[in-house]
């Protein structure tokens, strides 16, 4: 059992340092992956909390092969693309347009601190939006293929094509700077 799975079990037992816990843990790494999806640090900031109170409606079930991690992302990923939706029909303009807000700014570079690491990030935006979000789940949040395949709906092996043709877009993106 991993240090999440044993703070939501002390959630569960009445212990709410448990899920204060979880937000700790998770809070920052789910922000940053759901500012993927979302135009604003604010949009993905809400995302991430409306996805920690369906943690809380719709409480964690262990299944085989579904970590918690895993079920939280994918509540986030939920979270976002129905905010965007909602975005798109209000409003066709999109904030995506807008030069990023120092909170933005802030945050990435907090989580992005050495510069091997931004030139990354920044090939990564620049291939498909599937690659980037494979890639993201499997390396920078260490989720397994089936996991990735949840959170993402697709099959196992569709998340081991999507990676395979991610990582040569990204290879050439970065001109072989990864081997």
């Amino acid at each position: 059992m991993g240090a999440a799975e044993e703070l939501y079990r002390r959630y569960q037992a009445g212990d709410d340092g448990g899920f204060d816990g979880l937000i700790e843990l998770y809070r920052e790494n789910l922000i940053f992956f759901l500012l993927r999806y979302l135009p604003s640090i604010e949009d993905a900031e809400d995302a991430a909390e409306d996805a920690f109170v369906s943690l809380l409606l719709h409480p964690y079930r262990e299944k085989k092969g579904a970590s918690l991690k895993t079920y939280l992302f994918t509540l986030g990923r939920n979270h976002a693309m129905n905010l965007l939706k909602k975005q798109k029909r209000q409003d066709e303009f999109r904030k995506s347009s807008l030069p990023p807000l120092e909170e933005d700014l802030a945050l990435e570079e907090r989580l992005c601190r050495d510069e091997r690491h931004r030139r990354l990030l920044q090939a990564l935006d620049a291939i498909s939006a599937d690659y980037r979000e494979t890639l993201y789940l499997l390396y920078f949040e260490e989720l397994s293929l089936k996991e990735a395949a949840q959170v993402m709906k697709k099959s196992k092996k569709q998340i081991e094509n999507l990676s395979y043709r991610g990582k040569a877009a990204l290879r050439e993106k970065l001109g072989g700077e990864l081997d």
